[in-house]
């Protein structure tokens, strides 16, 4: 215990004793700090060896697709896009798409033999337009081999449409994302997928019309509804 107790003593009395001998230690006023600095980033760069840039480009492709909710027409088509990039980040793109004719046989047909609705009545689906912005969110490299890097961008899709039908056009709206993968610095494989709003004929307005002899259906007889359909698209595209 007293050993304890004088361990105590000499602490307390080495702290005393340090305090004690303390010194002051004064510097100029000149050697002080007056400002503080802190550094500028005056250019982010959030990519280093970007290799693809698409500021000020124009593009040019095909592509190959599907309305994989489409119950009666055919569900395939084809078509050309043009587009502008004023940076590396957005753009606008106006495709044209070109249906293929025809129905699509896995639904038509039994609905064809159990009502006995001919189809071949209804206005053709010709052609669609589209207009969209296309805001490039990533930029990505893969490497496949040690001597290749695949260059990869990643951008959602807003935009505009019109369907023309036989008989009618219809406006629509677009909403979607789509992914470049380029095989050089100049060609590129594009694939989008898209949801599209837009107006349609009723196909089975005319009712019992379809199936009667002889055939008594206009286009009057369609009425107008609104469609909401799933599309993709696959294809290639030149960068220059």
């Amino acid at each position: 215990m007293e050993i304890k107790w004088a361990t105590k003593i000499f602490s307390v009395c080495v702290i005393l004793a340090t305090n004690a001998f303390a010194e002051v230690v004064k510097f100029p006023d000149e050697e002080l700090a007056r400002e503080t600095a802190l550094p500028v980033f005056s250019s982010l760069q959030t990519v280093k060896n970007k290799n693809i840039s698409m500021e000020k480009k124009v593009e040019v492709g095909g592509f190959y697709g599907w309305n994989f909710t489409e119950p009666i027409y055919n569900q395939t088509k084809y078509g050309a896009l043009l587009g502008y990039h004023w940076s590396d980040y957005s753009g606008l793109v106006f495709d044209y798409t070109k249906w293929a004719a025809g129905f699509n046989s896995t639904y038509s047909a039994p609905l064809q033999a159990s009502s006995g609705a001919q189809f071949d009545r209804l206005p053709k689906l010709n052609s669609t337009m589209n207009l969209n912005y296309e805001y490039r969110i990533y930029y990505g490299k893969i490497s496949l081999t040690k001597q290749t890097v695949m260059n990869l961008h990643l951008y959602p899709l807003l935009g505009v449409s019109m369907t023309t039908y036989q008989h009618k056009s219809f406006f629509g709206v677009n909403a979607g994302i789509g992914w470049k993968f380029f095989l050089t610095k100049s060609l590129a494989m594009r694939t989008d997928f898209l949801l599209n709003y837009s107006g349609a004929p009723n196909v089975f307005s005319p009712g019992e019309k379809l199936a009667q002899e002889p055939n008594t259906v206009t286009f009057a007889d369609f009425t107008d509804k609104w469609n909401l359909s799933t599309q993709f698209q696959l294809g290639g595209s030149f960068i220059f």
